[in-house]
């Protein structure tokens, strides 16, 4: 297996051979999550701090994708390594998950107040349902 960073400007970065890798399948509830280990090489260093998206490649076809939530570099006895973890996309739909609400009745204007607004969404038209 190969990893692949893409970058919050749409770049592609192959890592180097992975040493370790930790996939969780949870069939997406409520989502999978991911680590991988590479020797640390220093062009990566701005790749790093740009990384948004991630991959697992095996024979040209991607087996996991998921979004990089954290990195970290460590000195051990075999050199520099670099670490990233994250979570399938699924987790998006968790990041922005609002907390649970129950109406009996509930105008459109009152659930974008309540549900949109707060969040600095704006909607210039709201059509009366």
């Amino acid at each position: 297996m190969t990893g692949r960073i893409f970058t919050a400007d749409h770049q592609v970065y192959d890592l180097p051979p992975l040493l370790e890798w930790n996939v969780k399948h949870t069939g997406s509830v409520p989502c999978d999550s991911w680590s991988v280990t590479a020797v640390y090489q220093a062009e990566m260093a701005p790749v790093l701090k740009m990384a948004a998206g991630f991959a697992a490649m095996e024979n040209g076809a991607a087996q996991l994708r998921g979004i990089v939530d954290e990195y970290s570099v460590e000195l051990g006895s075999g050199g520099l390594t670099v670490t990233l973890a994250g979570r399938g996309y699924a987790a998006r739909l968790l990041d922005n998950e609002s907390r649970p609400a129950t109406y009996q009745s509930a105008t459109l204007e009152e659930i974008i107040r309540c549900h949109v607004t707060p969040y600095g969404i704006s909607c210039d038209a709201v059509a009366p349902v």
